[in-house]
């Protein structure tokens, strides 16, 4: 079998659901929109939890790529092996 690098499978991207980035920045504009201070407090701690939730998805989309990534390797590693 030829070698055939981790690199041709995949690239590193990632795509976190659209709906964590619309619902920051809905919020981001209610903040600037915001009428009160009592406002903007609410909407920055909700905000915040957006943020923490966008941010552990990305983080666990990245983890699973680096992953495969790192299993492709030894499978390249181990059918060049074998030749």
């Amino acid at each position: 079998m030829p070698y055939i690098s981790p690199e041709a499978f995949c690239r590193i991207t990632y795509t976190v659901p659209a709906y964590t980035e619309a619902r920051i920045k809905s919020l981001c504009a209610e903040a600037l929109a915001a009428k009160s201070a009592a406002d903007v407090d609410r909407i920055v701690a909700e905000l915040r939890v957006a943020l923490e939730e966008h941010t552990l998805l990305a983080k666990a989309l990245l983890e699973g790529q680096f992953s495969n990534l790192a299993f492709l390797d030894r499978v390249a590693r181990w059918s060049t092996a074998k030749e």
